[in-house]
Formats: structure tokens, C-alpha cells, sequence
């Protein structure tokens, strides 16, 4: 089994990449992308302030300590909006 992919210098830039070609939404329009569902979408916050906010409104822990467990700060997620498929 090949899991070279696996490594940081082929797998970081991967995911990247992924990340920053994903379309960037806010927080309300996050609810309204029933038509993106399974679609990778980006929130993307500039502070501690903005992450707080952006947990809030979404349900989520706020406590910014759990950035030390991210990767570049990035967060992935699966998001079900209520009604949705969650496959």
C-alpha cells in the first residue's frame, strides 16, 4: 500500500491547497449553501475575536487553546445543514 501521499511535504501543500480553493462564505451565508452540500466551503477568521464570534454563532467550543491541535490554524469539518443528507 502506497502512502507516500501521507507525507508532510506531499500532503501539506495538498491540503492547502484545498483549502484555499474552497469558496470563503460567512457565517449567515454558511446556513444557505444547501445547494454546496458535500461542496468544501471556508470560513476564515483574522483573530481571536473573530474566531469567538464565528463559534458562537455556530455552536461551537470557543476556547481558542484548541488552535494548538489545528493545522495552520485550519479547522475541517463536516457541516450538516438540519434538513440535509448526512451521508
Amino acid at each position: 500500500m502506497n502512502l507516500t501521499y501521507l507525507l508532510k511535504d506531499v500532503y501539506d501543500p495538498m491540503f492547502l491547497k484545498q483549502v484555499y480553493e474552497s469558496a470563503e462564505v460567512s457565517v449567515a451565508e454558511l446556513g444557505a449553501q444547501n445547494d454546496k452540500e458535500g461542496e468544501p466551503l471556508r470560513l476564515t477568521y483574522h483573530n481571536k475575536a473573530e474566531y469567538k464570534k464565528f463559534t458562537k454563532q455556530l455552536g461551537l467550543m470557543d476556547d481558542f487553546r484548541v488552535s494548538s491541535v489545528s493545522f495552520e490554524l485550519i479547522f475541517a469539518l463536516d457541516w450538516v445543514v438540519a434538513g440535509g443528507n448526512s451521508d
